[in-house]
């Protein structure tokens, strides 16, 4: 066996362990060898084997007992977090939420479990005697059949598992009421609440979780990479010239979603769709193979390309990595923002910063309706082949190593802030760091090709110019 759930005993939890098949306890005699110890309560101090990863660090946990905390947290992420106040005989004991709640207060909760909404409950209380004074334990919860979610719903279920993963966690139940202003978080819990329908869920998904981890080493080395970098046609006036002038929706080149600029409504994001691969070369091919027919169907070649992350004010580009036949995790998501969003930060050029304010958030993940899952967190790399292969290289070395790969600098709100404002002095010592731990890894040198000459360019600061037409780098016509 690879998983243990590790507790500390308590009576409550006996219903969500009876539907485990994995093993689990209060002892700690049994987890020696184990992968993964999935921590549902307890002081994890006791935990002493340190070759185990551990879902739950107590480090984060911990954060949830001061609301203060939670809300800087939140905040650092763009997230609204606006507690509800809690019964007089509150104890932190408690393995639920005793929030008060009135019948004029819609309340959804959200499970979360290694970055997946389990489903979606709406809070319904029934009590039609004490509107003022009544706990989440006397609601009922009504699960959001399928076909019912709406799209505010589906936003609802990916803002939950943002909220954990911003709290530095690997499962919660997740509080959340929608409002005009948007979406607001009232509180975060880590055990499950007494509903036997909620610890259905997480059960199901632990058990779920250790067939797929007994495979994965086998399914990381043919993982399977694709993705839908994004560029701009500028004219010889500086004016951006809508994609959709030539080209369609869909397609191996096509034009992104629509953008309103002034009072019209047009489609300026130019999408390349290369042909997805395990083989990183035939990938940057395919990639280049898609310019081509970019160059084909845009007939006018006085048109400059132009990518990165915000060449042009208010036009934010994304280089989405798209991975499939690999177990989408937290530890993994956490790894791809701190060795790769974060070392990337020192070639970008200084427009690229502006994107952050909006887009490339930290842990920016999407399911598509395909399978596998897509990383939009970094802007358009395809500035020049050679950072394009030196990204690639490093997402593949991450992708075979993160579980060695444990750093998490931009935990740190001082890291956090650097980050999101390109602060290079400040950041330079941290990638430096990282870098190293990079180089340890033993599938380094089989990307060392590309990896050498990405790594030069971070260190010695050398951004790339979003202002210059990519094509001259790829040698697309015209690259004169």
């Amino acid at each position: 066996m690879s998983v243990y759930v590790w507790h500390d005993g308590r009576s409550s939890l006996l219903p969500l362990l009876s539907k485990f098949t994995v093993q689990h306890g209060a002892s700690l005699k049994k987890l020696h060898g184990m992968k993964v110890i999935i921590r549902w309560c307890g002081d994890d101090g006791k935990l002493m084997n340190e070759k185990s990863k551990i879902l739950n660090h107590s480090s984060y946990t911990n954060l949830l007992q001061d609301e203060n905390k939670i809300h800087s947290i939140l905040q650092f992420h763009s997230i609204i977090y606006t507690p509800l106040p809690r019964s007089a005989n509150y104890s932190n004991r408690s393995s639920y939420a005793p929030l008060l709640l009135t019948r004029k207060e819609p309340h959804y909760l959200i499970p979360v479990f290694l970055m997946d909404a389990l489903s979606i409950f709406h809070l319904v209380n029934e009590d039609t005697v004490s509107l003022k004074r009544d706990y989440v334990d006397t609601c009922k919860f009504h699960e959001v059949p399928i076909e019912e979610k709406t799209a505010m719903l589906r936003r609802l279920e990916r803002f939950a598992v943002r909220v954990v993963y911003a709290m530095g966690l690997d499962f919660a139940c997740v509080y959340a009421q929608i409002k005009r202003s948007g979406i607001v978080i009232t509180h975060i819990d880590t055990n499950p609440v007494e509903s036997e329908r909620v610890n259905e869920l997480f059960a199901l998904a632990v058990n779920q979780y250790e067939n797929e981890i007994l495979n994965d080493e086998a399914q990381r080395r043919s993982a399977v990479f694709g993705m839908d970098p994004e560029f701009l046609l500028r004219n010889a006036q500086g004016k951006i010239v809508p994609a959709s002038r030539f080209l369609r929706a869909k397609g191996d080149v096509g034009y992104d979603a629509s953008t309103v600029l002034g009072r019209k409504e047009i489609h300026p994001l130019v999408e390349l769709r290369p042909e997805p691969s395990e083989n990183l070369a035939v990938l940057v091919k395919n990639l280049r193979r898609t310019m081509w027919m970019a160059s084909n169907q845009i007939k006018d070649h006085s048109l400059e390309w132009i990518a990165g992350g915000m060449p042009v004010p208010g036009l934010p580009l994304g280089g989405h990595l798209h991975m499939s036949g690999i177990k989408l995790t937290t530890q993994l998501v956490r790894a791809l923002d701190n060795y790769l969003a974060l070392p990337l930060i020192m070639i970008e050029d200084t427009s690229t910063s502006g994107r952050r304010k909006k887009y490339g958030r930290l842990g920016d993940i999407r399911r598509p309706s395909h399978g596998g899952f897509e990383y939009r967190t970094l802007p358009s790399w395809i500035v020049s082949p050679r950072v394009t292969k030196g990204v690639l290289a490093l997402a593949s070395l991450i992708v075979q190593h993160y579980e060695e790969l444990v750093e998490r600098p931009l935990d740190r709100p001082d890291i956090l802030i650097a980050y999101k404002g390109g602060n290079k002095e400040l950041l330079g010592p941290i990638v430096q760091d990282l870098w190293l731990q990079l180089e340890a890894t033993e599938g380094y040198l089989n990307h060392s090709k590309h990896l050498e000459p990405l790594k030069n360019w971070i260190m010695e600061q050398r951004k790339w110019n979003e202002q210059r037409d990519f094509r001259v780098n790829w040698r697309i016509p015209p690259f004169n």
